[in-house]
């Protein structure tokens, strides 16, 4: 066995130095643990501090969105209370557009009697006509804008006063149909007839009837509408509502006045309208138009 310098042998300082380096690797490897240890501590402190910033900005923000619901809640509170003002505001408008009628009539009223009275008329012979006044009052109501119920609750006073006037009757139906009471706007007006309905009239009584998908009866009505928008849509649009028999009827009724869709209105009857009765409906539409009643013609011998 050969010596070693130092008296050991060579394997003694192999195992030395393997032993030296072995630690050194130890002390490396924990030093870079140590590291990672103080990077990952630091990693957690800045995640920590990241998570502690982002609950204070919810908290913040739930703070804001708490205080922003606050402000809407109050915000609604005040709008519900302005429409509420609002509400009560247009109610006294009605309610002193209703008294100002009410007493514009009574004046007028009074004033027409103290003139028959200075007119020496004869004892218990004072004969008062309150229906002027009392359309002159009507027509305070309609200018001043006020709803459909109050001018409702004006007419069925001035009705207690003139109950059989047609010109306050029909005001009335007129204003129950824009009130929404569609019956009794159409049984007010049905009671007055065809004849004694002015166009406006006979329109609201139409356009009733229509919202419950009937026909005026009787249809001689229909010659007397005005042919509103409202009703002059579902012309054109010849209700399925409307049977096929009847479609004859009414082309008859409405021909004299005929509105500007009495041609759409008859060009979609012909389409339904029974072959017998074509020939009737044909004599109507070419006195309206005779020019769209023979290509009518021509596309039913095709």
């Amino acid at each position: 066995m050969v010596a070693s310098h130092g008296g050991g042998t060579s394997a003694d300082v192999d195992a030395l130095v393997g032993a030296k380096l072995t630690a050194a690797q130890a002390v490396e490897r924990e030093e870079r643990a140590i590291g990672e240890r103080d990077l990952a501590r630091d990693k957690s402190r800045e995640l920590e501090g990241r998570i502690k910033a982002t609950k204070d900005e919810l908290a913040s923000t739930q703070a804001d969105l708490a205080a922003a619901q606050g402000e809407l809640a109050a915000a609604r509170g005040e709008a519900a209370t302005a429409r509420g003002e609002a509400v009560r505001a247009r109610d006294d408008a009605d309610r002193a557009v209703v008294q100002l009628a009410m007493a514009q009539a009574e004046r007028d009223d009074a004033l027409g009697r103290l003139a028959d009275v200075e007119a020496d008329q004869p004892a218990g012979k004072v004969v008062v006509d309150p229906v002027p006044a009392l359309v002159a009052a009507y027509q305070i109501v309609v200018d001043a804008g006020a709803r459909a119920s109050a001018c409702v609750a004006v007419l069925r006073k001035f009705l207690e006063i003139a109950p059989d006037e047609p010109r306050l009757d029909e005001a009335l139906g007129i204003q129950l149909l824009r009130d929404d009471q569609v019956n009794e706007a159409i049984t007010g007006l049905d009671r007055l007839g065809p004849d004694r309905l002015t166009p406006p009239g006979a329109s609201a009584l139409v356009e009733a009837c229509f919202k419950l998908r009937r026909l005026p009866q009787p249809l001689a009505v229909l010659g007397r509408a005005d042919w509103r928008p409202a009703i002059a849509q579902q012309l054109k649009e010849v209700p399925r509502w409307i049977k096929p028999q009847e479609l004859l009827q009414v082309a008859s009724e409405i021909a004299p006045i005929a509105p500007p869709e009495f041609g759409q209105f008859l060009e979609g009857a012909a389409k339904r309208i029974p072959s017998p009765d074509r020939h009737a409906l044909f004599r109507i539409w070419f006195e309206n138009d005779p020019s769209q009643a023979i290509a009518q013609v021509v596309r039913w011998a095709e």
